[in-house]
C-alpha cells in the first residue's frame, strides 16, 4: 500500500456517512421528516428528529491510551457535538456539569441518574447540551418525563428565572421530536399548561422559551431573539408551520447578513422553510464567519 492510499484510508468519515450509519428512531412511532430534504432515507429521519439539536452515540471504542485532558480537546465547552461515542456520554455530561475534574472524567463508571434534585439543577444551571446528553444516556421517553414533570409540578420554584431554563425548554421541542406521538402530545398539553401559567406581562425567560417551542410562527414573533427588530437566523427554525414565512424572513437576514454579526448556520431552519433555502445558504457561506463555514459546508452535504 502507498502512502498516499494509507493517508486515504486513514480519513475520517464524513457527517454524511456517519449519519447514514446510525439507525435513527423507529419509524413506526410516527414522528416526523424533513419533507424530502434529506440526502438519503437515515438522514431524512435524522434531519426530521432535529438533527443536529441531539446527541448520537456511536459504537467506538475507548482506546486505553486516551487521557483525560483529550475529553476537553475532543469536545472544547461551549461546543455542541450531535455525535460521540456512547462510553463518553457520561463522562462529558459530568464534566460539563462540573461534577469531576477534568483529571478523573474517564475513570468516572457510574451511569447517570435523573432524579428531582438533577432536574432542579439542570434547570437552574444546565444547558441544552446537559439535556440531550441525558437524552441519550437515558432515552428520550424517561427524560421528557422527569423534567416535563418537575416543571409542571413546580411552577412557582426558581427554576424559572434559573440561567438553565431558557435552553433546557428549548432542547426539549427537540426532544419532542423523538418519542412516539402519543407521548409528545401528552408532553405538549402538559407544558401548553405551563405556558398559561407563565406567559404573564412580563414572561420570564422560561415562558418565552416555551412560548417559540409550541406555537411556530406565532411563538417565534412575539418572543424570538433577534437585534435591531431582525430576529437571528436560527430562530426561523422553530417555525415550520409557516415555510413561506420563514423563506421570506431568511432571504431577507441574509440579503444584509456580515460576517461580522456572528450568525449560525442551522440546518432546522432549511427543513423548517424547505428546498428553496438549500440553495441560498449554499450561496451566502462568505456571509458568515470563517469558523463556520466548515460545519456548514459538512451540514450542506445532508440535503438533496
Amino acid at each position: 500500500m502507498t502512502t498516499a492510499s494509507k493517508k486515504t484510508s486513514a480519513r475520517a468519515p464524513s457527517l454524511r456517512d456517519v449519519l447514514d450509519g446510525i439507525t435513527p428512531p423507529h419509524d413506526a412511532w410516527g414522528l416526523p421528516r424533513a419533507n424530502g430534504l434529506g440526502a438519503t432515507p437515515a438522514i431524512e429521519a435524522h434531519l426530521g428528529c432535529g438533527f443536529p439539536d441531539v446527541v448520537l452515540t456511536t459504537d467506538e471504542p475507548r482506546t486505553d491510551t486516551e487521557a483525560a485532558e483529550s475529553l476537553e480537546k475532543r469536545y472544547p465547552h461551549g461546543t455542541i457535538p450531535s455525535v460521540m461515542p456512547r462510553w463518553a456520554v457520561p463522562r462529558l455530561y459530568r464534566l460539563r456539569a462540573g461534577r469531576v475534574e477534568p483529571a478523573a472524567a474517564l475513570s468516572d463508571e457510574r451511569p447517570l441518574a435523573l432524579d428531582q434534585a438533577e432536574v432542579a439543577q439542570l434547570l437552574l444551571h444546565g444547558n441544552s447540551l446537559s439535556l440531550w446528553l441525558l437524552e441519550a444516556a437515558l432515552g428520550a421517553a424517561p427524560v421528557l418525563d422527569a423534567v416535563v414533570g418537575y416543571m409542571a409540578s413546580n411552577d412557582a420554584e426558581p427554576w424559572i428565572h434559573g440561567a438553565g431554563a431558557r435552553p433546557v425548554v428549548r432542547g426539549l421541542g427537540r426532544v419532542l421530536l423523538r418519542v412516539p406521538s402519543a407521548v409528545r402530545a401528552a408532553h405538549v398539553g402538559a407544558l401548553e399548561k405551563l405556558f398559561e401559567k407563565l406567559f404573564t406581562d412580563k414572561p420570564s425567560r422560561a415562558a418565552k422559551a416555551l412560548d417559540v417551542v409550541l406555537h411556530g410562527r406565532a411563538g417565534v414573533e412575539r418572543s424570538g431573539n433577534g437585534f435591531n427588530g431582525s430576529l437571528f437566523l436560527a430562530e426561523y427554525a422553530w417555525a415550520g408551520d409557516d415555510p413561506a414565512w420563514v423563506i421570506e424572513g431568511v432571504r431577507a437576514r441574509l440579503a444584509k447578513l456580515r460576517p461580522a454579526d456572528r450568525e449560525i448556520f442551522d440546518p432546522q431552519v432549511v427543513v423548517a422553510g424547505g428546498a428553496p433555502l438549500i440553495e441560498a445558504f449554499r450561496d451566502s457561506q462568505e456571509k458568515f464567519q470563517v469558523v463556520f463555514r466548515k460545519s456548514m459546508t459538512a451540514y450542506a452535504t445532508l440535503f438533496r
